[in-house]
């Protein structure tokens, strides 16, 4: 037995003359590089009916040198030799003999297959399946013609041009199938786009098989392929370049291919460019339309984060641009600014009693053209933000409540700020440890009885830490008010902490200037009853209870200006930000920014209030002003008490002198060291116009030396 060029085994039989036939074998397998390494099915039976065949097909009086090599057989077992040779029947020798004559005529048809044939055979492979004749092999990827057949060698280079086409075609459906699972939502729009523009190829195939009788021959079809040449070759860099690419990267990457040609293939990279934009959009669109993000793979350039909803700063907190992530288009434009804000006002619709469901119309944009899409969301952008101011300014009543913190947190309300110290003066006395909240609460609920129940509602207590274990309710006291989620977008958290530190630093101010007038009406109720019983009384009596007037008066006039100047601070800047939220705002950040730049010109304004310095020492003259307090209290009550004078009386009234005298100049060096800093630092236009108003006649540059006594016996 022998192996051609194919391995496909034979036996040969020589001739003495030289001539030779070949019988091929069916279902035989040449092993190795040897002739005779050979095995296969071939029975016992099967080899002695060939053996008879081929001595009867031989002229009898021919020299015959046979050379029959026997092939190994398998899993067939050597027959016993029992010296009795069955000879083949003759219906096998015939039958075998029409097997070798099919297969010689078969292996004729192989070695001799018509162009027409590969034609059929090459439609089937074009579109990545085997033929009959064209197999992929997959230890070296590629299609090859069956070796066994015999072609021209023109014809061999017109079959390498065809499977060039099929190889490409192969290499791309392999490369976008079975990879859409947990892939995001852009590549599986990327990969679909894929997929139809091979179809687009496979629908030219499908052509060329109903026309196959009409193609005459290899060449033709190659002409046909021909301009879908450089339209699979991009495909394939494309498929290539971005197989593990995905998100934004892959719009990103495609641009580089993007062809605005006429050609096909610069139409079929625009089409991939716009699948792959699709996904993009439509996240805009919906949060363009209802203020959410559509995200499950983590892929829109604008993120949302978690937060209650409570969250008083969600406009500047809950979405965030993803820089990495925004695409090249919009990167280097207002688009991203534009989609951010107009999302963002969506979202405070949906919060509002009106929510906006405002469908946008369908917008026939090319993916290509950001430009014109970005101006189609600021006309839309226009209409949405005129429906949330209307929901904010008239539906939220932003300015109403503006001005309720005004009146009430900032206690502009001066009924409102006696009354609430009247019933918490005993409980905030107390030591702020054993404050209760919901003791507090009520009392302020009786304080706003005669109010509105929207302000009754809104209006609570806030109390602030403190790690002074000395510290009082009056220490840590603050109001607060309470906003509506669409309403915090204007007035977030930031906003309601710096009213919450004013309202803490004028409700002091209002505490101090509280008890000194309780103290001026105690001195004014004992003068009265002193100028009843003035004999009984000596004249150092009546020093002490001019000299606590005077200091008094002077206490609660310096504390009343800078009440004045904090409300002075506020009144202009307000009135400006309520006039301008009126007429020039359109959207909603317009509005954001004219109520921070009301709180920064607040602070500006007032100076004691922006500079902790001056705050502080601020605090220091307060503190001196309510040690008068207690003196005057005790004061009072030995004189309603006592109108006699006698001895013990007359050493606690030089006790208390001396106390008063060290008040008194405790409170004019701090209060010159308030000034000073307030000189200081007077290059600043706010300090040199709160230093102007608290030094109007220039008390407190040059302090008078008046005359007590003199003062005394005037009254």
């Amino acid at each position: 037995m022998l192996c051609d060029a194919n391995k496909s085994p034979y036996v040969e039989i020589v001739y003495s003359t030289g001539r030779s036939l070949e019988f091929p074998l069916p279902n035989v397998v040449c092993q190795g590089e040897s002739r005779d390494d050979c095995k296969g099915t071939l029975s016992v039976n099967v080899l002695l009916t060939l053996k008879k065949s081929v001595i009867d097909m031989v002229p009898k009086q021919a020299d015959i040198t046979s050379k029959i090599v026997r092939p190994q057989i398998e899993n067939h077992p050597q027959p016993a030799n029992n010296n009795q040779s069955q000879p083949p029947k003759q219906e096998d020798g015939d039958s075998f003999k029409r097997s070798l004559k099919k297969i010689a005529e078969l292996k004729k048809q192989m070695d001799s297959v018509s162009e027409q044939q590969l034609l059929g055979d090459f439609v089937t492979v074009l579109r990545g399946y085997n033929g009959e004749y064209v197999h992929y092999n997959e230890a070296q990827p590629g299609f090859k013609v069956n070796p066994r057949i015999k072609l021209s060698g023109a014809t061999v280079g017109y079959c390498e041009q065809v499977i060039f086409y099929a190889d490409v075609y192969r290499r791309i459906r392999t490369r976008v199938s079975g990879k859409e699972a947990k892939s995001g939502a852009i590549r599986s729009a990327y990969l679909e786009a894929v997929k139809r523009e091979l179809e687009l190829y496979q629908a030219e195939v499908l052509k060329f098989e109903k026309d196959l009788v009409r193609v005459r021959g290899l060449p033709e079809l190659l002409v046909r392929l021909s301009k879908w040449k450089l339209f699979l070759l991009t495909l394939d860099s494309i498929t290539h370049s971005l197989d593990s690419l995905t998100g934004h990267a892959l719009p990103d990457a495609i641009l580089k291919y993007m062809d605005f040609s006429e050609h096909e293939t610069g139409r079929m990279t625009v089409r991939i460019f716009d699948a792959c934009c699709v996904p993009i959009l439509k996240m805009v669109d919906s949060f363009l339309r209802f203020g959410k993000i559509d995200d499950p793979f983590d892929e829109f350039f604008i993120q949302a984060t978690l937060a209650s909803e409570n969250d008083l700063n969600w406009w500047n907190t809950r979405y965030k641009i993803i820089p990495e992530r925004v695409p090249i288009h919009l990167n280097e434009g207002r688009g991203i600014d534009i989609v951010l804000s107009l999302g963002k006002t969506r979202a405070l619709l949906q919060m509002t009693a009106n929510a906006d469901t405002h469908e946008v119309e369908d917008m026939e944009i090319d993916a290509r053209d950001w430009d014109a899409m970005v101006d189609e969301w600021e006309k839309m952008g226009k209409e949405v933000n005129k429906r949330a101011l209307d929901a904010l300014l008239k539906e939220g009543n932003l300015l109403q409540h503006l001005e309720n913190i005004q009146r009430f947190m900032l206690l502009t309300e001066g009924d409102f700020s006696k009354t609430l110290m009247d019933l918490l003066g005993d409980a905030l006395s107390k030591p702020a440890s054993t404050l209760l909240r919901h003791n507090l609460v009520s009392i302020l609920d009786s304080a706003t009885e005669r109010y509105s129940e929207d302000v009754k509602e809104r209006l609570d207590v806030r109390l602030l830490e403190s790690n002074n274990p000395k510290s009082q309710g009056w220490d840590v006291f603050c109001l607060d008010y309470r906003m509506d989620p669409a309403l915090s977008a204007v007035i977030n958290n930031q906003a309601m902490l710096e009213y919450a530190r004013l309202g803490h630093f004028l409700w002091s101010l209002k505490r101090v200037e509280f008890q000194l007038s309780l103290a001026w009406g105690r001195l004014v109720k004992t003068f009265r009853i002193g100028k009843v019983h003035r004999r009984q009384f000596d004249e150092s009596f009546i020093l002490d209870q001019k000299r606590m007037e005077l200091l008094v008066g002077e206490m609660k006039s310096f504390i009343q200006q800078v009440l004045n100047l904090a409300y002075h601070a506020m009144q202009g800047p307000h009135q400006d930000m309520v006039k301008n939220m009126r007429t020039i705002c359109v959207t909603v950040d317009d509005l954001i920014r004219e109520h921070d730049a009301f709180i920064v010109k607040v602070k500006d304004g007032f100076g004691p209030w922006s500079d902790n310095k001056i705050r502080a020492k601020l605090g220091q003259v307060c503190a001196s002003c309510l040690r008068i307090d207690s003196l005057v209290r005790h004061h009072c009550a030995s004189v309603l008490n006592n109108i006699d004078v006698s001895g013990d009386q007359q050493r606690q009234r030089f006790e208390q002198r001396a106390a008063f005298q060290t008040v008194a100049r405790t409170f004019q060096s701090e209060l010159d060291e308030f000034m000073a800093w307030m000189r200081q630092d007077g290059d600043r236009d706010n300090l040199e116009f709160c230093l102007a108003s608290l030094d109007l006649s220039g008390y407190h540059s040059r302090r008078p030396i008046y005359d007590v006594k003199k003062y005394a016996n005037a009254n």
